[in-house]
């Protein structure tokens, strides 16, 4: 499947179909991508690469780009028979090395509506080198767990928006038990309110970006400064 131009969908408002236990590999994925978890897949599609009991643990959706980069727009459907207790959406996004070429950028918006029945997201990301953006909807509550391979300075490291901020405390920030590496746990909304909505990112010695959805976009200068060693 493939993704719907960004610009063309913010000029048309064209919605992208539904698709739901998407797995898509190749160079590159760009687009605009529309979950829904409730959708019903034919098991003999779902299960065609993989045995049943892989097959039942697959993701919503799940992204690897071999040689380039990730930049999508991921729109999660609101849930009907919604339940507190039931499953949360499992999104991937993953980066891989490329003939020593580690540097690709990896941006993720996850859109949601602005109610309280939408879908709970759990998301992983797997970064390397390059500059990695994660623009969260404004209702996200759960922690967002960080992990860099390549500690360094963690100031020039990891950035966070105003928005961000303003919602969010650290909960945890020090040495991980790999040599070399630093855990850091952000914890954003009400604690006492989490219900399932969690971020986990391995970026090894490329910089971090967390904002919120509707925030001024800058990433196209953050990337080029990265890029360039500023």
């Amino acid at each position: 499947m493939r993704g719907i131009n960004l610009q063309t969908f913010k000029k048309e408002k064209v919605r992208p179909n539904p698709t739901n236990y998407l797995t898509v590999s190749r160079a590159s994925i760009k687009g605009a991508f529309r979950v829904n978890s409730e959708l019903k897949i034919d098991p003999f599609l779902r299960h065609r690469r993989s045995s049943v009991s892989e097959g039942d643990s697959r993701k919503n959706l799940e992204f690897t780009a071999e040689k380039g980069s990730i930049i999508v727009d991921i729109f999660l459907d609101t849930i009907t028979a919604f339940d507190r207790n039931g499953p949360t959406t499992a999104l991937d996004l993953k980066i891989l090395e490329e003939k020593g070429n580690r540097n690709f950028p990896l941006i993720a918006k996850i859109h949601t509506n602005d109610w309280d029945q939408r879908q709970r997201f759990h998301l992983t990301v797997s970064g390397l080198d390059g500059y990695h953006a994660l623009h969260l909807p404004p209702l996200f509550c759960g922690p967002v767990n960080i992990d860099l391979v390549a500690a360094g300075n963690l100031d020039t490291r990891v950035s966070v928006s105003a928005g961000f901020m303003r919602n969010s405390r650290i909960i945890r920030d020090l040495p991980s038990l790999s040599a070399g590496r630093h855990e850091r746990i952000y914890f954003v909304g009400e604690l006492n309110k989490w219900e399932g909505d969690q971020v986990d990112v391995v970026v090894e010695k490329g910089k971090l970006r967390l904002q919120i959805v509707g925030e001024r976009d800058r990433d196209g200068l953050r990337r080029l400064g990265w890029k360039l060693g500023l």
